[in-house]
């Protein structure tokens, strides 16, 4: 017996080991080898509990849970059931179990503490979140990550100043740890302070998930180097094909000084963009050959290159396509509003959640006898399939290429949409359309209220209050019934 609690406590320190240096993996598999010979041991429970929720392994958690409700009344199981809870989206129940937690240790007070703010936020309870995160720095602030996350949730929920405040409190304790300089720099770019925003831009590929293409070529690091070399610049971003749209007037701009630029971009924007300068050669990914270029660098890293300050120096230009007439027209009315609309985005992407409106939303304008309304993503949810064809008199154009479309959008009347690539298309062709924006935006959209230094035909209708549609539609049913009284009724 004591020659398997020696064993076992031997393979425990070395998962220990692992457990430093945050090796999760290898850890876990070290620590169930330890529990197989000592399963009565806390210390394992409670620390294969923790990787599981590090990890956000819920099978694996709820697995583990049910296998050792012995140790239900330990604080780490009670912590593993809130998590467990919170993972499967019960947050009520999550929230119950956090108030039943009662710790005097420090760690554990924290850890509860957290997990109790989590559920705050997905139920949009900000101001109680807001109310814990200070009585976390209260109890320990010289903890670096207590004001990292203080600092993310203000980004949260639309304060970037205090949100900068405390993530540069969390870089004067720890110089440098993983998402600090992003946050910070997306902070800097919502409050148009470009410079020190863009030069911060870059550390997305730090992250293990981003990783950076072409890695062959060397990488452009000065402009000068473009004049007597062939530069591959390469279309990236969070935010896909709009973000490649928003960036390409930095492409516009250099392409007025160099000629040797190649712009690879997503297949689906190629057609598009080869309109944007006789300069530039636009191709898509399948197209490109490593060996071909001397230079490479990633769209969203030219900002920083040009030492972009302020929005002046890159003027606003539209993006002319010629219009062959080859296109269908469109079915448009004679006696009604024609209205394009995009109420949602890529779901894959985190924003997501926040940006995209439930289609049910739109039921009272559509089924407006002033409107006629056309279908202009080429998403369509699940959920939302039946819904939308029970509207007989949308009409479906989210079948075209970014280029068909572009034809298309001049021939209606309004576009109305909430943050996808529709927006910056509409922006690009100078077509004009109503933004609807969620309260906490991506930085692009900055602070304004109402108009976009990007784009000068785009008019912003932002949420008043977070997760909260209903001052937009009040608004946007005002100004569709403005232009549809214009129009019918001079």
């Amino acid at each position: 017996m004591k020659n398997i609690f020696e064993k076992s406590k031997k393979i425990f320190l070395e998962a220990v080991n692992y457990l430093v240096k945050e090796d999760f993996i290898n850890a876990e598999k070290k620590f169930l080898e330890s529990y197989k010979l000592t399963p009565d041991r806390i210390s394992i429970v409670s620390n294969l509990i923790q990787i599981y929720i590090k990890q956000k392994n819920i099978n694996q958690l709820d697995d583990f849970l049910k296998l050792n409700d012995n140790f239900k009344d330990t604080f780490d199981y009670k912590i593993g059931l809130g998590f467990l809870k919170f993972f499967k989206r019960k947050y009520n129940e999550s929230l119950k179990i956090c108030e039943e937690i009662n710790s005097e240790n420090l760690k554990q007070k924290i850890q509860t503490l957290n997990l109790r703010i989590k559920n705050l936020e997905e139920i949009n309870e900000f101001e109680q979140a807001l109310q814990l995160y200070k009585k976390i720095l209260s109890l320990e602030e010289g903890n670096h990550i207590n004001y990292y996350n203080f600092g993310t949730f203000l980004f949260k929920i639309g304060k970037p100043e205090e949100s900068l405040i405390n993530l540069y409190k969390a870089l004067k304790i720890k110089k440098n740890f993983p998402g600090l300089f992003w946050n910070i720099s997306l902070c800097e770019l919502k409050l148009k302070n470009f410079r020190k925003g863009f030069s911060n831009y870059n550390i997305r590929w730090k992250n293990e998930n981003n990783k950076k293409k072409y890695q062959s070529i060397k990488e452009l690091k000065n402009l000068k180097d473009i004049e007597n070399s062939k530069v591959l610049i390469w279309g990236d971003g969070d935010g896909g094909y709009g973000d490649n749209i928003l960036f390409s007037r930095f492409l516009n701009y250099i392409s007025k000084e160099y000629n040797n630029i190649t712009f690879c971009t997503y297949g689906g924007l190629t057609e598009l963009l080869r309109s944007l300068s006789k300069n530039i050669k636009v191709i898509s990914t399948e197209q490109v050959n490593e060996k071909d270029y001397d230079f490479q660098i990633p769209l969203g890293d030219i900002p920083n290159l040009l030492n972009f300050q302020k929005f002046e120096e890159i003027p606003y230009y539209k993006l002319s396509i010629e219009n062959d007439n080859k296109e269908k027209k469109l079915n448009l009315s004679k006696k009604k509003l024609n209205v394009g609309f995009a109420w949602c985005g890529n779901p894959n992407l985190p924003i997501d959640v926040y940006r995209s409106i439930p289609l049910k939303r739109f039921n009272k304008i559509i089924n407006s006898e002033n409107y006629k309304f056309f279908k202009l993503q080429t998403l369509l949810k699940p959920e939302e399939k039946k819904e939308f064809y029970s509207y007989n008199s949308v009409e479906d154009l989210g079948d075209k290429s970014f280029y068909d479309l572009a034809k298309c959008l001049n021939e209606l009347d309004i576009i109305v949409s909430v943050d996808t690539s529709i927006i910056h298309l509409c922006g690009i062709l100078n077509i004009k359309a109503y933004l609807l924006l969620n309260y906490n935006n991506f930085w692009t959209w900055f602070l304004d209220k109402k108009d976009t230094l990007w784009y000068p035909s785009i008019k912003i209708i932002k949420q008043k209050k977070f997760n909260d549609w209903s001052y937009v539609f009040e608004k946007l049913e005002l100004e569709l019934e403005n232009l549809y009284n214009n129009k019918f009724k001079p």
